[in-house]
């Protein structure tokens, strides 16, 4: 049975969920590799548009895409994966190193690196923008969506829905 997830990115526009998956223990196992969904506010499209199947995005959705590249930069032991800026959402992966932090200052946060992440990333796109337009207001829903990533298999299928995602975008919205 083929990997289905075409239904996530509504999960967290009709009822905001905790952060972090409710069995899970993350301050014992950080690292590993997780697919996030950000949605943007009231699901609007936002970032630019889908045509032929591509994704074409605005300035904002520049930026987006931008910012998102830079996770890197700022959590050394975090590596992007695949991820694609659709008009209303981001999807992406993201894989954390083990062994992440070594101060024991650090350790206490583990449990909370996934919404750290996620909560600068959305803080810098929306400080960026409001650089150059002084009343706008925050476009990112509440929360976010993260899936642990469990295998090899499960983790090819959700790069093939991000790289799919827009054709299946085209599809949806004929």
């Amino acid at each position: 049975m083929p990997f289905k997830i075409e239904k996530i990115i509504f999960f967290c526009i009709k009822n905001r969920k905790l952060n972090l998956q409710q069995y899970y223990n993350y301050s014992s196992e950080p690292s590993g590799a997780y697919f996030l969904t950000l949605c943007a506010k009231n699901f609007q499209n936002y970032f630019g548009e889908i045509c032929e199947g591509k994704v074409v995005l605005n300035d904002v959705g520049k930026l987006v895409e931008n910012k998102w590249k830079m996770i890197e930069e700022y959590f050394k032991n975090v590596k992007l994966d695949k991820f694609v800026v659709m008009p209303s959402h981001v999807h992406g992966i993201i894989f954390i190193a083990e062994n992440s932090f070594s101060c024991s200052d650090e350790e206490s946060r583990n449990v909370q690196l996934i919404p750290k992440i996620i909560s600068q990333y959305k803080a810098s796109v929306t400080r960026e923008i409001r650089k150059n337009c002084s009343d706008a207001q925050s476009f990112w829903q509440k929360s976010f969506h993260d899936r642990i990533i469990q295998n090899k298999n499960e983790l090819y299928q959700i790069q093939e829905y991000i790289v799919n995602n827009p054709w299946r975008w085209s599809d949806n919205n004929k």
